[in-house]
């Protein structure tokens, strides 16, 4: 690979007219000098297409109805003329050399499908929030991730949607992303099928901002619809991953989402179990049934200590018999990453967990 290698960054835009330009300014600020810029309008009613329109000729535009997240990735990827590419969303930004950083990481690992990298965590003025995604203190893995996938699924660090860069070949294999499924937080169908196309490359860098801004789903949703919408996506795109893992001829998926050793799953599970029963996506669930599968998963998770299994073991037992205003208070404590974070900061000490830690995987904006 070299600097003649066409990069296309996809712009992914719905009523982000304030946000917008900031956007596709960055990603035609790269230092990378071979970079097409695509940017998808999903049917706009604010003034997002009168900002495209100021562009010109230097992006190319994709005018289209609504149709959701997925709608306007895979219309970008369909548009897309290069080998590497990234997915913005609309109200984030990238760093000026993160590109040339990605271009020199598919180069130096030629089997990768996926590379990440870390985003700053800003407000709506681009202000610091003193945080990243994935956490500092969270190692981004690399590798051959197919087993883990296979076992644990997507519950290894994983940034938000802007933090993925792709080889267009391993998205063309696992595309089109189901449209009717995804329609925010496609981040969660790639990078649960993009590992089964290659090898994972975790750039420990700051590869641009990540704004939480309040009208972003997950900027501004309360626990139980955090946990609810994620559990909802596992629950109804598990047929398409499972689809994308026999084209692939990947063998060994579970039948069932549920069945996957997958922490991050499992704790959404059982928020939105207690905090909103009446909405809980999977048919016949119980909070008895969670907890019994998520001391299980706690159990027999990878590269976590004795402290760490002991403290998610209780926190299920602990949703499952709460009433529901205390487990308001342990579900916002575990889905609401400011919480987490606090609350990971305090017991850091204690619950020390190995070379491959337990991240809650990010969902985009």
């Amino acid at each position: 690979m070299n600097e003649r290698e066409l990069v296309s960054i996809i712009v992914n835009n719905y009523n982000y007219a304030s946000f917008l330009g900031e956007a596709i300014e960055s990603a035609l600020g790269q230092t990378y000098p071979s970079v097409e810029v695509i940017v998808v309008d999903d049917g706009s009613t604010d003034d997002s297409r009168r900002v495209i329109e100021r562009y010109g000729d230097r992006i190319v535009r994709v005018l289209k109805a609504n149709g959701g997240q997925a709608s306007a990735v895979n219309a970008g990827v369909a548009a897309a003329r290069g080998d590497i590419v990234f997915l913005l969303d609309a109200d984030d930004v990238l760093a000026p050399d993160i590109v040339a950083k990605v271009v020199d990481a598919f180069r130096d690992h030629p089997e990768a499908s996926l590379v990440q990298f870390r985003l700053a965590v800003v407000d709506a003025e681009r202000r610091p929030l003193g945080r990243c995604d994935p956490p500092l203190t969270h190692p981004l893995w690399s590798g051959d991730l197919r087993e883990h996938i296979l076992r644990h699924g997507n519950s290894f660090p994983c940034p938000p949607t802007s933090g993925n860069a792709a080889r267009a070949a391993a998205l063309r294999r696992i595309g089109p992303i189901p449209e009717d499924v995804y329609r925010y937080g496609v981040d969660q169908f790639l990078t649960m099928t993009l590992p089964l196309a290659g090898q994972v490359v975790g750039l420990d860098v700051i590869g641009g901002e990540y704004r939480v801004h309040g009208t972003n789903f997950y900027g501004g949703a309360s626990a139980a619809s955090r946990a609810q919408h994620a559990v909802e996506v596992a629950y109804h795109g598990w047929s398409h991953v499972k689809m994308v893992a026999d084209r692939l001829e990947v063998k060994g998926l579970p039948s069932r989402v549920t069945d996957l050793a997958d922490i991050s799953l499992q704790r959404d599970r059982m928020v939105s179990l207690k905090l909103a029963p009446a909405r809980h996506p999977i048919p016949g669930d119980r909070p008895l049934r969670a907890a019994v599968d998520g001391v299980a998963t706690a159990l027999r998770y990878p590269g976590t200590s004795p402290a760490w299994k002991l403290f998610q073991s209780l926190w299920f037992v602990g949703m499952a018999m709460a009433p529901r205003r205390l487990a308001v208070r342990l579900g916002e404590a575990v889905a609401v990453p400011e919480s987490r974070d606090r609350l990971r900061q305090r017991l850091s000490g204690l619950l020390q967990v190995g070379r491959r830690p337990v991240h809650q995987p990010s969902r985009g904006g």
